[in-house]
């Protein structure tokens, strides 16, 4: 028995997406390749997975940048920009490199014992 057409639908729905037509009939930029070998993590270690791993994600994100240059539906540029974010922060974490820093202000000490005749605290500063 043959395919329904939800199927069928699905499954070229999900091809369209692995395979994207050329827009307006011009091919995207090849990325260059990667050799593993020459890709190594900032923590000194070389475990084949995670540089193979590391040099296929900079490829795709290598591929990704050159798809948002061309692109003009905002619903896809919406999708790229996720799918970069997902793949820089796998990038970051395969490479080793941290999270930056958070920078906070430091806020004022609650002084609970005050001495009998000490001015009041000031009031909090608003906003």
């Amino acid at each position: 028995m043959g395919k329904r057409s939800w199927e069928r639908k699905r499954q070229r729905k999900a091809e369209a997406l692995l395979n994207p037509p050329p827009p307006n009939g011009h091919t995207a930029p090849k990325p260059e390749p990667v050799d593993p070998d020459s890709v190594t993590t900032t923590d000194g270690k070389s475990n084949a997975f995670s540089v193979k791993r590391l040099a296929r994600v900079r490829k795709q994100l290598t591929r990704i940048d050159g798809m948002l240059d061309t692109e003009t539906d905002p619903a896809k540029i919406d999708r790229l920009a996720a799918a970069s974010s997902k793949l820089e922060e796998q990038e970051r974490r395969l490479s080793s490199r941290p999270l930056p820093p958070v920078l906070r202000v430091a806020e004022q000490k609650n002084t609970r014992h005050r001495g009998l005749f000490s001015p009041p605290p000031p009031p909090p500063k608003a906003g």
